[in-house]
């Protein structure tokens, strides 16, 4: 049985309006609600349409949705009940959404994001955009298909993250660890390295949140940033060579120096680098993968 979905972003001067206070308010009525649901669902949409990662004042980010509806239910005793994303996305309109390179980015950054944070279910919304005559409806632009069949990016990215990750499971997040910045508040920047794993790979998912509070909305050139618009790190591998696949499929393979760290420029389209290794021990003149 599940509780919602409720809607995350609260309704501005309405509290108790947002998913976190709706809940807080029904524990309130029914101390014992817990009782009649198995999951907690939610949507947590952001308003306008920025980046899933950018923490922005009052709302935080859509990441941030989980510890917020976390905490509610662990102060009621409840927080070992699975969270469920039911409902998420971002529409490719040209006034009031994003561009399609830039949903694909969000789709790909989102899956890898909430399999790290271990939720077992985002559900996207939608499959596919509809006719509208006016153009003026960002409901119409949801879809991971055009109005008339044809897939858009994010459709490609979904597939990608899908091959790449079937029969995987997370591992760690190295982001600090490989000394990529935390990023701030409505400036954005933050870095990732979330490393996951099944039968004989190692897969690392890094990417470079660049996107700041002044990211325009609709589908021109991607903009807004406040930092830098791409950062290097340097990932430790085992295998001699590695593949790395890019967020909408593209794959190469690449022989990984001696020192068995391999550079990367990271923007805002992850790679997948999967590190077929079984040992870390290196010498400088000889691989010992």
């Amino acid at each position: 049985m599940l509780f919602g979905g409720v809607f995350f972003p609260a309704i501005a001067d309405e509290p108790g309006t947002s998913g976190p206070g709706f809940v807080e308010q029904a524990y309130g009525a029914n101390p014992r609600i817990g009782r009649c649901y198995d999951a907690m669902a939610y949507h947590p949409y952001p308003y306008p349409f920025t980046a899933p990662e950018l923490d922005v004042p009052v709302r935080g980010s859509v990441l941030a949705a989980r510890d917020a509806m976390h905490a509610v239910l662990a102060r009621h005793g409840d927080g070992s009940k699975q969270l469920w994303i039911t409902e998420v996305g971002w529409p490719t309109h040209r006034g009031y959404g994003v561009s399609e390179e830039k949903q694909a980015q969000y789709v790909a950054r989102m899956q890898a994001a909430t399999f790290a944070q271990r939720l077992p279910v985002l559900t996207w919304y939608t499959y596919g955009d509809y006719d509208d005559p006016s153009d003026a409806n960002q409901e119409a632009h949801f879809g991971f298909f055009r109005a008339d069949g044809t897939p858009k990016p994010s459709y490609f990215a979904l597939g990608a993250f899908a091959r790449v990750f079937a029969g995987a499971h997370f591992v760690a997040d190295r982001s600090r660890a490989l000394g990529l910045p935390p990023g701030a508040e409505n400036t954005g920047g933050r870095g990732f390295a979330l490393e996951y794993a099944r039968a004989g790979a190692r897969i690392t998912a890094l990417w470079y949140a660049n996107e700041s509070g002044a990211e325009g909305q609709g589908a021109g050139p991607s903009g807004g940033t406040a930092g830098p618009a791409t950062v290097r790190v340097r990932l430790p591998v085992r295998a001699h060579r590695v593949t790395i696949v890019g967020f909408l499929g593209s794959r190469r393979t690449v022989a990984v120096p001696r020192s068995g760290r391999l550079s990367l420029v990271l923007g805002p389209g992850p790679l997948y680098v999967i590190d077929t290794g079984r040992t870390a021990s290196r010498t400088r003149g000889r691989h010992r993968g």
